[in-house]
């Protein structure tokens, strides 16, 4: 027999197991279609994505490029501070993208990082864990 979700959702009575059921719900009908956020050509580049590699035509283009890949998991700050003037952050970030396809989806989320704001979450103003915007 299959577990049923939406029953075990309705019967889910501590707060925090109850929330879980709704991400497990949310989660179960995601699609790429949802409109989380992805349309137009990026829904279209994550449906048939590049097959070629990337040709940067400009080694500038291509050294900011891969400091901003060596730098993805820094502050933003330090690719600024790091990298030559001319090459601007939102411009290597349209690069990458026009190259790889790569979008991002930008969500709101707490300011200590417990939650985002997507699905059970998506019209609190703060966080139900610290109480933080």
């Amino acid at each position: 027999s299959d577990l049923d979700l939406e029953e075990l959702a309705c019967n889910a009575h501590l707060p925090d197991l109850y929330c879980d059921m709704q991400f497990i719900l949310a989660l179960q009908e995601a699609s790429l279609d949802d409109r989380i956020g992805l349309s137009g050509d990026a829904l279209e580049c994550l449906h048939n994505p590049p097959r070629r590699q990337p040709e940067f035509g400009n080694a500038d283009i291509e050294y900011g490029v891969s400091l901003f890949l060596t730098l993805e998991h820094s502050l933003e700050d330090a690719f600024h501070k790091t990298c030559a003037a001319t090459l601007i952050l939102h411009w290597v970030k349209k690069i990458i993208n026009d190259l790889l396809g790569v979008t991002s989806i930008i969500k709101d989320m707490c300011i200590d990082s417990y939650v985002a704001f997507v699905s059970p979450y998506a019209e609190l103003d703060e966080c139900p864990i610290c109480q933080k915007p």
